[in-house]
């Protein structure tokens, strides 16, 4: 019933005044006016809850009522003092007054006067005065009255102050004030008759039970009588009812064990009459997954034991604190119960709370991405084929759904995706073995009927049982996702209890990825390759305490354990943790830095001077030769030699500041700034333009004949690395690249596929003792076997079998070929070498430079050496470079980032589909900035490969890119391409599930 709204009154009383509603009234003929102070009454006996009252207040007259009456509020004592407080009305109803009675008839004249003597007659004497009002009379008293909702029935006595003298009726009947008739009461009316000699009289109203719960609620009783009219209220009480059910918010919560409190919230259907206090205990998970482990309270978190949900309220919160600690913990799990004895119903299930490890720092390999918490556990994903996860397993990981296969129903539109499951049994010949197993059938409900019709089965399959695999299933709702179903649908899990923990599992990350076993001192930083990974950690309080670890494929762990017998370090448990031996760096040296490629190691020494081993092949190692080291006995400590940066001019060994690794590279940058790179010089990528050449397999190629990086005069602090093109971080913030820009990772806004300093794309220096021969011949564009529409050249290299100095025709040889374009044309320039030349010391050779010629004849400058530094507008400088094969990454000084190069992978986060740094104006300033949710910000990038992981503001890692072997950390994106498309960025990119 709308409140504020005057009462219909069931009963035509023309002359009502209520004047203590249910506590008794008076009524006359005649009233007298209501005074401007109301009267206030509370109904009595109160609530057995004391929350649910009425309060009644005398009305003079006006709008509501022109002739005064009483207006009646109802509501929930919400603060529990007794008293209806104005704020806590919610329903407010007026009974009015009948209009006043009529006067009194006037009194008869006045008699003669006596005869006087005859003269005038007198005057008529005045009217006598009106006579008195007639007398109030006594009516009836009501009683208020209470029951409870299944009590049947609710009576109410009215009582005379004193026996009847004579017949007296009384009319009486019901009117609705927050209880409803027809739903709460039976409506009632009718006439009660006290006969002479009678003082009490009974009325009792029937009462309608119910299943509901409802709070207590009122109606009027109003009689009228020839002794005048009153009202008393009844009340119907809560009767035990099943309250309000309450719920959590969320089925289950997650939060980082740094973040303080977990503010658990929950609700209720609908509010409660009165206060509840819920009691808050908590209990163990009963299966947890293989690397999840309990929470325990007082180490872990702990628990308020009671909160109030007050009346009146659908929803309530309380607070778990989460104890940070430095211990080095998984998952934590624990279930949160509520119980209590008020009048709302309990949770049916508890909520699971697991607490997450924090991330700190992640790291990107080639094939495989890894995170590291505060407490410095490390978690990696992707390729883990060759022990190099340090988990004990050769395994894959984000690439499956744990234990199971996914069958799902994606749902089309207006139609549900439905999946209908059935146990095959033992003696049933769909599985011809007769030991039964798992049928499903799958397929959109088109016509809606809930029922998967012939005509809308669109798959069907079975797993059958053998004698060594008993299948169990999960279904599982799938939400939206383009890799799967991209308007969500019904998942359906399928596949065999491996390790026996009574549940299936459906992903093979978070809880279910198991942590890598590489001992208790702090990882400070780790290099990821390709078979293996190695970490440098602090092995104590001081620098000197530091110490390197290696596990993996053992030709490039640097522990001497190969021996030509292919060994691996992490097959065996027990030389995993604090057992994995430090590699040896020579005596009384420590690492301060590290980094690896795809086969080797470098480590940065105390001293300044740079240890490597591993594979030698491209001079990456830097030590004048192929040869690999480290996995043989005695190739370590002090038999690692450094490698030679060359002397300063007092003769001193050039020291560097940090170094950085590539694929089959390396480089130092020295302490006063300038650089130097090793290995393969793929194109260009060691800042020296003699592509394809290589640098540290002859003793020639290093020491002082190592050339300096080309930095035009400017000072690096950090060299990033690509597959072929690198980066020089400068000391002033700024970045200057070179090396392959085929796909625009240089950055630049240039479509040249090298950029370079000098005039060259590519050069070539054929030793006369390597038996090389080399030569440049004209494409004919006519020549159906070239791919140069406009001509070119093609370089042929021959190794001369026979040592005659000459091309032979059956001599086998290898060639490139460089296409003349619109705007440009190559041209070949070849020279001698004499011996003791950088090049070709020992014998000499010849040298062919391969470049473009801007119309003069000669090899013309691709990139002046002033025009390969990034263009980041504003001015903004670069905190973090990361170059993965064909992309480059960066944050800016600003907070932004940007990414550019190729779309291929879909790195750029860019759903245009294009390339971008390869084009004219496509500079950093407004590169793709790959979106990673709201509010979110990159705090660190990782990657080398393909794929490209972020570190954010909030601890989350999200990953994206192409998946592999699963290095972006989710199942559904394997063998997929993430961020190339529109909705698959920013809040639809989901976090990798680390723990």
């Amino acid at each position: 019933m709308p409140s504020s709204t005057p009462v219909a009154l069931p009963l035509l009383i023309t002359t009502l005044t209520l004047t203590a509603c249910g506590g008794g009234g008076s009524s006359s003929s005649d009233p007298t006016p209501e005074t401007n102070t109301p009267e206030t009454t509370e109904p009595a006996p109160a609530s057995p809850s004391g929350n649910a009252l009425l309060r009644s207040t005398n009305l003079t007259a006006g709008e509501q009522c022109p002739t005064g009456g009483t207006r009646v509020d109802t509501g929930l004592d919400s603060n529990n003092n007794g008293v209806l407080d104005d704020q806590e009305v919610t329903e407010t109803q007026y009974i009015c007054n009948g209009a006043d009675g009529a006067d009194g008839a006037d009194g008869a004249d006045g008699a003669d006067g006596a005869d006087g003597a005859d003269g005038a007659d007198g005057a008529d004497g005045a009217d006598g005065a009106d006579g008195a009002d007639g007398k109030n009379t006594q009516l009836p008293i009501i009683s208020n009255s209470q029951a409870n909702e299944d009590s049947g029935q609710i009576t109410f006595t009215l009582s005379l102050p004193e026996p009847a003298t004579e017949t007296v009726t009384v009319t009486w009947g019901t009117v609705d004030v927050t209880a409803e008739s027809g739903e709460d009461y039976r409506a009632s009316a009718g006439e009660l008759v006290f006969a002479a000699g009678d003082q009490n009289k009974q009325i009792q109203i029937e009462l309608i039970d119910d299943d509901r719960y409802e709070c207590s609620e009122y109606f009027m009783l109003q009689t009228s009588s020839t002794l005048g009219s009153s009202a008393g209220f009844g009340r119907i009480d809560y009767d035990g009812d099943a309250g309000p059910q309450l719920s959590f918010a969320q089925s289950a919560m997650t939060i980082n064990e740094n973040a303080g409190n977990a503010t658990v919230q929950v609700e209720l259907q609908e509010a409660s009459c009165i206060d509840n206090q819920i009691t808050v205990s908590h209990s163990q998970v009963a299966a947890l997954d293989p690397y999840a482990e309990h929470a325990q309270a007082g180490s872990d978190f702990t628990l308020t034991s009671s909160f109030i949900i007050p009346a009146g309220q659908t929803s309530a919160s309380f607070d778990v604190t989460i104890i940070d600690d430095n211990d080095k913990e998984l998952r934590e799990s624990l279930l949160i119960n509520l119980s209590g004895a008020g009048q709302i119903e309990m949770p049916a299930n508890p909520l699971q709370l697991d607490i997450l490890p924090v991330t700190a720092r992640i790291f990107g390999g080639y094939y495989s991405s890894c995170a590291l918490s505060q407490d410095n556990l490390l978690k990696c994903w992707g390729y883990g084929e060759d022990y190099n996860f340090a988990t004990g397993g050769e395994k894959e990981y984000g690439t499956a759904y744990g234990e199971a296969d996914l069958q799902y129903s994606c749902n089309e539109g207006n139609a549900e995706g439905l999946m209908v499951i059935q146990q095959i049994a033992n003696d049933d010949n769909t599985c011809s073995d007769m030991l039964g197993g798992i049928s499903y059938r799958r397929g959109p409900d088109n016509n809606g009927n809930g029922l998967l019709d012939d005509d809308e089965q669109n798959k069907t399959g079975k797993y059958c049982n053998t004698a060594t695999k008993t299948y169990i299933y999960r279904e599982e709702p799938l939400s939206a996702d383009k890799f799967v179903c991209e308007q969500g649908g019904k998942g359906l899990y399928v596949g065999v209890d491996d390790n026996n923990d009574g549940k299936l599992q459906i992903s093979d990350m978070g809880s279910n990825l198991p942590p890598a076993l590489i001992g208790d001192e702090p990882l400070l930083d780790l290099t990821l390759g390709e078979d293996f990974s190695c970490g440098l950690f602090s092995g104590g309080d001081q620098p000197s305490d530091n110490i390197v670890k290696c596990w993996g494929d053992d030709d490039y762990t640097g522990l001497e354990r190969d021996n030509g017998n292919s060994s691996v370090t992490g097959d065996d448990l027990a030389e995993l943790g604090n057992a994995l031996p430090a590699v040896q760096l020579g005596t009384d040296r420590y690492a301060t830095a590290i980094a690896g490629g795809d086969d080797h190691t470098c480590v940065l020494l105390d001293n300044g001077r740079i240890k490597c081993w591993g594979e030698a092949g491209s001079g990456q190692l830097g030590y004048g030769d192929t040869t690999d080291r480290g996995d043989n006995t005695g190739s370590m400590g002090d038999n690692l030699p450094y490698v030679d940066l060359g002397t300063d001019n007092e003769g001193q060994p050039l020291l560097a500041k940090s170094i950085s690794a590539g694929y089959t590279s390396s480089c130092a940058v020295l302490t006063d700034g300038r650089a130097k790179c090793w290995g393969r010089n793929r194109s260009t990528i060691l800042g020296l333009n003699d592509d394809e050449s290589y640098k540290g397999r002859s003793t020639f190629d290093m020491g002082n004949n190592l050339p300096f990086v080309e930095l035009n005069n400017d000072l690096a602090e950090q060299i990033e690395i690509g597959y072929r093109h690198a980066c020089a971080i400068l000391t002033d913030g700024r970045v200057r690249c070179w090396g392959d820009n085929g796909d625009g990772q240089i950055g630049l806004g240039l479509s040249d596929r090298t950029i370079e300093s000098t005039a060259f794309e590519r050069r070539e220096s054929l030793c006369a003792d390597q038996n090389l021969l080399g030569r440049v011949n004209v494409i004919d564009p006519s020549d159906p076997a070239t791919s140069c529409d406009l001509g070119g050249l093609e370089y042929q290299q021959v190794t001369d079998l026979n040592g005659n100095g000459v091309i032979d025709n059956n001599e086998p040889s290898s060639t490139r070929e460089y296409c003349h374009t619109d705007s440009q044309t190559y041209i070949s320039e070849t020279r001698s070498l004499p011996v003791g030349s950088a090049y070709c010391p020992d014998a000499g050779g010849t040298q062919i430079d391969i470049g473009f010629d801007n119309g003069d004849g000669r090899l013309s400058s691709i990139v002046r050496r002033d025009e390969n530094i990034l263009q980041t507008g504003q001015g903004l400088m670069f905190d973090q470079l990361i170059a993965t094969y064909y992309n480059t990454c960066a944050r800016l000084s600003n907070g932004e980032h940007r990414c550019w190069g190729d779309e291929d992978y879909a790195i750029n986060g860019d759903p245009s589909g294009n390339d971008w740094g390869d084009d004219d104006g496509e500079l950093i300033a407004t590169a793709p900035q790959p979106d990673m949710g709201s509010g979110r910000t990159v705090v660190e990038f990782a990657g080398r490969g393909y794929q490209m992981c972020a570190l954010l503001d909030n601890h989350d890692v999200k990953c994206w890119g192409y998946s592999e072997y699963g290095e972006l950390g989710r199942t559904q994106f394997y063998d997929e391409e993430v961020g190339d498309d529109e909705g698959e960025m920013g809040d639809n990119l989901p976090a990798v599930e680390v723990y």
